[in-house]
């Protein structure tokens, strides 16, 4: 292989070292790129972490009655009726 002097020599050398930087630049592109979809996967899975939130947060009917249902009707049951016509009459 024959050594290149002057400007071809110069030539070589800068056409070397653009080829190297292409590389580098090739080489944090890929990395970005992994990156990127990093990125991606976890957005996608905090996505599905809040739609479990969320379905867990949800009431679910049991059939059994609430608190305050409970105490209406016990509530009702244990108030006297009072008659008007009664109530007159005192």
């Amino acid at each position: 292989m024959k050594e290149h002097t002057g400007r071809a020599g110069l030539e070589m050398d800068q056409l070397y070292a653009a080829a190297r930087e292409f590389d580098e630049l090739r080489s944090e592109i890929t990395v970005v790129e992994g990156l990127q979809s990093s990125l991606t996967h976890a957005e996608e899975k905090l996505a599905q972490l809040n739609a479990q939130i969320a379905r867990k947060q949800e009431a679910i009917d049991l059939g059994i009655p609430t608190f305050r249902e409970i105490v209406a009707r016990t509530t009702a049951v244990a108030a006297p009726q009072v008659d008007a016509r009664d109530s007159a009459d005192h």
